[in-house]
């Protein structure tokens, strides 16, 4: 970072947090990442060369239909006068 570079939000999060750690991470580059973010990371990456990645409006499609599907199960199962 220079000192015309606009402060990104997550460097001031960090700085309250910790200094030291804000200078780590964004002066320093010296953050790592914790083993579940390497490991959603390759999760994803299988996902997308597998064929098998679903995209984000396609998770939302599947989710209304599973919750429609709850609803209807859920009427079912109780008279209206229980509801």
């Amino acid at each position: 970072m220079t000192e015309t570079d606009p402060i990104p939000l997550s460097a001031l999060q960090h700085w309250a947090y910790c200094t030291r750690q804000c200078g780590l991470i964004h002066l320093e580059q010296a953050f790592a990442d914790k083993i579940h973010t390497g490991r959603g990371l390759a999760a994803r990456e299988e996902a997308r060369t597998s064929g098998r990645y679903v995209s984000p409006d396609d998770m939302l499609k599947r989710l209304d239909k599973s919750l429609a599907k709850a609803r209807a199960k859920q009427t079912d199962q109780f008279p209206s006068r229980c509801r």
